[in-house]
This record gives C-alpha cells, structure tokens and sequence, in this order.
C-alpha cells in the first residue's frame, strides 16, 4: 500500500512541477539560452583576464565588463559607418517608392501567370508583415537586456554554481557527469565558431553578388546581412530589407535580382550549407540539424531556434554517456 501511495504522490509531484515548467517557460528558455550564451562566451572573458597592465590582472567579473566594451564599441563603429548611407538611402526610397511600385506592376502584369495579380497590394502585404516583427520592440528589448545580465552573471558564478549541483551526486556519479558535460560544453563552444563561419560566408556571398549587380553600399549590406545571420529564422530576412531597400531606389529589375538572390541563397543554405557547417564544428547529422531547428522554432520560436543545435549536441552526448556506454559502466558481477 505504501508503495502504491509513493507512486502515486510522485506521479501528482511531477504533474504539478510540468505545469510549472510550462507556465514559466518563457523564463526557463530565456535562462537557459543565458547558461548557452555563458558557455559559449567563458573562452573569450578568460582571455580577456589574462591580460596584465603591470601587476594588475582582470578578475572575471571585469573581464565580463571589457568584453561588454568590446562588443559595444563594434557595434558603434558598425553604426556608425553603416547608418548614414543607409539612411540616405531610406529618404530616396520614400520618395520613388510610389512609381517603383508601379512600374514593378506593369512589368509583372505583362507576364501571362501575374495578369489577375494585384502587386501593390501584395507589396504592402509583405511591408506590414515585416513590420510586424518590430511591433514588440520594447519586450525585446527589455528581454535583451535580461539575457545578458544572467549571461554576466553565469559566467561570473556560474562554475560555483555548477559545483553546488553536481555536489548532490555520489562521487562516482559526479564524476561521470562532469566528464560528460565537459564534452558537451566543448561541442557548445565549437558551434559558435559554426555560427560565425556561416555569417562569414552569407556576408561574403552577399558582397560577391551584390557588387556583381551594382548595388549602391553592397559592402555595408552584406556586412550588416551577414551579422543578422547569427539570428535564426528571421535573421537572413533582417538582413535582406536594406538591401531590398537600396535596391528599389535604384531600379526595379536590381529588386526582383536582389529577391531571387536571396530566394536561391536560403534554399541553398538550408538544405546544403548549414547542415554542413554545423555536422562539422558541431559533429550532429545534417538531419538532427534541421530536425533540431525545427524543434526549436516551434517551441520557443527565435530563441529556441537559436539554442536548437548546442541543445542537440548536449543531448546526443548524455544519451551516448547514459544510454549507449551504459554498458561500459557497469562491473560485471564476481562468480563465487
């Protein structure tokens, strides 16, 4: 009786402690990707702390703070050279976006399959729906700034924090599952430089192509495509608006190429690209990729998305530590 007592008070336990993870998901994903992004920048706010200005060495908590600077100030300098001309840019679309439409129209209207297509409706059909991913600027914003106050904080105390947790298992146990989450934390640090690799590549494309087609500032464009890359799912579409953008002051055939550019580029990259980069800094099937990705969208939407893959690769590492090499863990039994 008892035992059918505890099972049942453990079954209703973990019930009530599901509802709570779901109701607070949106905060247990925007911590969990802070330990992600915390993983992931440790390498960089430890080379920062070996630093000497004379006897004086940066502890992590300042580390933290260079690296903060570091970032901020390239940001800046992006702006900052970026910005004017795109600016400029933005004030000549304004006033010849009218006509553009209109001549963008007429040519399409003279293809058999667009006769009964309304263009000008659709165009400001997609405007308003890319906007529409700037109407929660503020929330984001806010969350932003959430992120990487516990990103900070998890780099600063997150190894004490990490010991705390591991000191409620049996020596043995610690120090398998120490092991594992060391592979795992180096697969996590390896995506990044994946992540890094595929904006290098969306931004050297995109200058390539752009240059070829005569786009005005095709240089601060791709640059600014290729840092956009690093968000997923609607990161390739933020860096494509500029550039569409540009484009449109110049000439309607320099849009519709600029469209289908990046129509072909997504397709590419997709299903051959970042499956690719990703098996190779990451070691996960092409497959698990996109599986995972999916996933994530799904679940969390952007942020899931981004943490898709570190996720995968943590969990395709306890499972071949706890289920595959089971196995291997455990001592067969002496023959009295």
């Amino acid at each position: 009786m008892r035992n059918h007592r505890s099972d049942i008070a453990f079954a209703l336990f973990l019930g009530v402690l599901l509802y709570i993870a779901w109701v607070l998901r949106h905060a247990l994903l925007l911590i969990y990707v802070a330990m992600i992004l915390a993983i992931v920048l440790t390498p960089a706010v430890d080379w920062l702390t070996q630093w000497h200005i004379g006897r004086w060495q940066p502890k992590r908590g300042v580390g933290v703070v260079l690296l903060l600077v570091l970032c901020a100030a390239g940001a800046t300098l992006f702006v900052f050279f970026a910005a004017p001309p795109l600016t400029v840019q933005a004030r000549v679309l304004a006033q010849q976006w009218p006509q553009r439409s209109r001549e963008l129209a007429e040519r399409l209207h003279a293809l058999p399959f667009a006769e009964k297509l309304d263009v000008q409706a659709t165009i400001r059909q997609s405007l308003s729906s890319v906007m529409s991913l700037f109407s929660n600027v503020g929330s984001a914003v806010a969350a932003l700034i959430m992120l990487v106050i516990l990103s900070a904080y998890f780099i600063v105390d997150g190894e004490r924090a990490f010991r705390w947790f591991v000191s409620f298992f049996s020596p043995g146990k610690a120090e398998r599952l120490v092991s594992a989450l060391g592979r795992a934390e180096h697969r996590i640090s390896r995506w990044i430089f994946g992540q890094l690799l595929l904006m290098l590549i969306l931004g050297v494309v995109d200058a390539v192509v752009y240059g070829i087609m005569g786009i005005n500032f095709f240089l601060a464009l791709s640059m600014f495509a290729g840092l956009m890359n690093f968000i997923p799912v609607v990161g390739p579409m933020i860096g494509l608006i500029p550039a569409a953008l540009v484009a449109a002051t110049q000439s309607t055939g320099k849009l519709i190429a600029v469209l289908a550019f990046y129509g072909i580029y997504q397709q590419l990259d997709n299903s051959y690209i970042t499956p690719r980069v990703m098996r190779a800094t990451v070691n996960i099937s092409p497959l698990a990729v996109v599986v995972a990705l999916i996933i994530g969208a799904e679940l969390g939407g952007i942020l899931g998305a981004f943490v898709a893959v570190p996720t995968a690769a943590l969990v395709e590492v306890l499972v071949q530590e706890y289920v595959i090499n089971h196995q291997a863990h455990v001592r067969p039994r002496s023959v009295a």
